[in-house]
This record gives structure tokens, C-alpha cells and sequence, in this order.
């Protein structure tokens, strides 16, 4: 409740707009953090303070999994309730209307994750004093990789090979999942915001092909043309080129681009980069026509101009956020593809080949294999994994079997 109270910003006209209240990125990580301390402290003694029954029932052969789902039972049922008086209250004050329901599966989801991640730190250790000094520990790395404090491309680069996508460190802290999930969902199914989601999303990837991709396309290509490039270079250049012409197909549902993946064997041709120059010209004239359509279903909306909706649904300062607005860099070119750096909620991520997890953060939906989901689920599914990741620990007391063994080396070598 304190936390709400004092982030309930107000404007110079000291009218209270959550439109313009610049605290809810903070409010939305914030949540998470208090969720996952709630949930450490709820479990953080309770496998120590039974540490004599626990010796008693080992003798009788008493079941261990029914010992740890009494306990968890227990603690998921007091973290339903933490979470629901802190969203009702939350969103009561900051007047965050209909996301309630997405705010409470959130948090306590990533506090039911703290509660296991509690047990299995309270069967580890035996002194509550050191589990008490591990927590803040534990939430200051939550806090470093959750997205919301630092980007992920300005990390050092020994936490990441790809720029462009989550570092794999990040994606092992419940913050990351809890976060994104929050932020993306306030962004894009508030009342207003979903009314017209799809065609912001079309006008904006539209625009980045016509700003940035077809411009820089067209001077790959008179690159490819001149031959004065190295052997490697050219590769490199001439594999972008490919993979755009790729994805313009895929956005655009041009069947004939597709006779341009024939010349993929062939290289980079005369014949071939004289083509892809041609059809440049054809995807302009289809994003222009996009963007236009997009605008014109908007306006037979009539919703977008409604600025009372806007005021009561829409976060200009989480907008910003998720849409990387402040950005210097507008593009990249990886030696993949040419990719934004702007607009990124209104980028989904494309199956990867693999588990098809891994994408950039605040996409608005991602790739479960080969299932598409809304972000927020994604995320919420992979909470639970962690979830359940951390009662095979807990079960099998890993962490504790890792702390023995480590103790015994160090005696050895002592």
C-alpha cells in the first residue's frame, strides 16, 4: 500500500492522470520484487524450524513428498492471498483499470516460485541467519536482470553472443518472466490500447521497412553489384539480403518473391540483385498502401482520438519503455538480418528452429516450439517450469548434496 501511495505522481495541472503517472514501470518491477520477498520470507524457516521432525520422520520411513506439499499447500495458500490484497490495493490507488486478474496470476505466480526457492534455501542451510542473508542476495541479481534497470543489450558482452535477444543469465531469474509478462500485457490489452493493437502493429513494422529495412535492402544490393567486396564480406552481406527478402515475403504474402529464393544457390548474380531491386520497388508501394489502411481502420475506430479512454488505460511513460522510443540507434544490422531497435513490442519473435523460447524482450507473442502464444502466457507457463524446476531441487535436495560434498572437498584438501 505505501508503495502505491508515494508513486501516485501528479501533474503540474495536480490532476491525477495515469495516463501520465511516470512511476508505473517502476510499480510494475517493483511488484515483482515484493512478490518474490514475500514469497522467500514466507518459506525461508519453515524447513529449518522443523529440522527435528524431519530426523524423526527419516527413521519411520515417513513420506518426504507429502511433507513438502503440506508445506507448499500452505504457503501457495498465504501467497494467493499476500498477492491479491497487494494487486486490489495497487491498482486501487494508481487507478490501473481492468488488469487486476493479470497483475494477481503474475505475482503470485513468481511468489509461488519464491516459495519453493525458499524451501529448498531453508533445507540447505541450517541457520536462519543465513538464510536471511541470503535473500537480499538473491533479489538484488532479480532486480540487475529483470529488464526494467538496465537494457540487455548494454550488458557486458560475456553474458551474451546475441545482442538482440534475452542473455540466457537473465532468462534463469523469475523477475525477467514476471516483469516483461506485466509490462507488455499493461501495454497492449489495457481497455484502449487492444481496441487497435494490430493495426499500430502494422503501421509500425510498415514504417521500419520503409524508414530502414527496403532503404538499406537497396544498398546491400548496389553494394553486392559493384564486386569490389571480399569473399567473406560478400557472404555476409549477400545471406542479410536473403533473409530480408525472406521476411518482406513473409510480411507481405507476395507469392512471386518467393522465385528469388531459386537464385539462393546461385549467389549473388547479376540477375538475381537485379530482381531483388525490382521488388523493392513493389514492397514499397505495398507498405505505403499498409500503412494507409491501417490509419484509415483506426479512424473508423474512432477510438484512438478518445482521450478520456486514454487517459484512464494508457501509460505514456510505459509506452515509451516498451517501445524503446528513446533510443539513439533506430536499427542493426546483424549478420543475419537487418532488426529494430525501436518499436519492439510491436515485433513478435519467429520460431528459432529449436525450443523457440529465446526472442527479444517485450515481444508482444512468442514461439513455444512451434505454438504461438501472447507473451503473457508464454511467461506465465515458464514461471510454473521454474516452479516445478525448483521442487525436483527441493525433492531431491540438490542444493544441500552440492553444499555437503563442496565442504567435504575443501576438508579433504585442508
Amino acid at each position: 500500500m505505501i508503495l502505491s501511495v508515494v508513486i501516485r505522481y501528479k501533474n503540474t495541472t495536480n490532476e491525477y492522470l495515469f495516463r501520465f503517472n511516470e512511476n508505473i514501470p517502476a510499480f510494475i518491477l517493483m511488484s515483482v520484487i515484493v512478490a518474490l520477498f514475500m514469497g522467500l520470507s514466507l518459506s525461508a524457516e519453515e524447513i529449518i524450524r522443523d529440522r527435528k521432525i524431519l530426523k524423526r520422520e527419516k527413521l519411520l520411513n515417513l513420506s518426504r513428498l507429502g511433507y513438502l506439499l503440506s508445506k507448499i499447500v500452505i504457503l501457495f495458500s498465504f501467497s494467493a492471498i499476500q498477492t491479491f490484497l497487494f494487486v486490489i490495493i495497487g491498482t486501487f490507488v494508481l487507478d490501473i483499470k481492468g488488469m487486476g486478474m493479470s497483475y494477481w496470476l503474475i505475482l503470485f505466480s513468481s511468489s509461488c516460485a519464491a516459495n519453493v526457492l525458499g524451501l529448498i534455501i531453508s533445507s540447505a542451510f541450517n541457520s536462519a541467519v543465513i538464510v536471511y542473508i541470503l535473500i537480499p542476495l538473491i533479489l538484488i541479481p532479480q532486480m540487475i536482470l529483470s529488464g526494467a534497470l538496465f537494457s540487455f543489450d548494454k550488458l557486458n558482452d560475456f553474458l551474451t553472443n546475441d545482442k538482440n535477444k534475452v542473455p540466457f543469465v537473465a532468462d534463469l531469474m523469475i523477475s525477467r518472466w514476471g516483469y516483461e509478462a506485466l509490462a507488455v500485457t499493461q501495454f497492449k490489452d489495457n481497455e484502449y490500447q487492444s481496441l487497435f493493437f494490430k493495426e499500430e502493429q502494422i503501421k509500425a513494422i510498415s514504417n521500419f521497412q520503409l524508414a530502414h529495412g527496403l532503404p538499406l535492402m537497396e544498398e546491400l544490393v548496389k553494394k553486392l553489384q559493384e564486386k569490389g567486396l571480399g569473399e567473406e564480406e560478400r557472404k555476409v552481406k549477400w545471406n542479410i539480403v536473403l533473409n530480408e527478402v525472406k521476411k518482406n515475403e513473409r510480411l507481405s504474402g507476395f507469392p512471386t518473391l518467393a522465385q528469388i529464393n531459386t537464385l539462393e544457390n546461385d549467389g549473388p548474380t547479376d540477375r538475381s540483385l537485379e530482381a531483388i531491386l525490382e521488388m523493392l520497388s513493389t514492397l514499397d508501394s505495398f507498405y505505403n498502401k499498409t500503412v494507409h489502411h491501417a490509419a484509415e481502420a483506426m479512424e473508423k475506430k474512432g477510438i484512438s482520438n478518445s482521450s478520456e479512454m486514454k487517459n484512464s488505460h494508457y501509460n505514456e511513460s510505459l509506452s515509451d519503455l516498451v517501445r524503446n522510443q528513446n533510443s539513439v540507434e533506430r536499427y542493426k544490422i546483424s549478420k543475419q538480418e537487418i532488426l529494430p531497435k525501436v518499436d519492439l513490442v510491436f515485433f513478435a519473435s519467429k520460431p528459432d528452429g529449436n525450443f523457440g523460447y529465446r526472442s527479444h524482450f517485450y515481444a508482444p507473442s512468442k514461439y513455444l516450439g512451434s505454438i504461438k502464444l501472447d507473451t503473457f502466457w508464454f511467461n506465465l507457463i515458464i514461471l510454473w517450469t521454474i516452479t516445478g524446476l525448483f521442487f525436483a531441487i527441493l525433492y531431491f535436495d540438490i542444493l544441500r548434496l552440492i553444499i555437503d560434498k563442496s565442504s567435504t572437498m575443501l576438508q579433504k584438501k585442508n
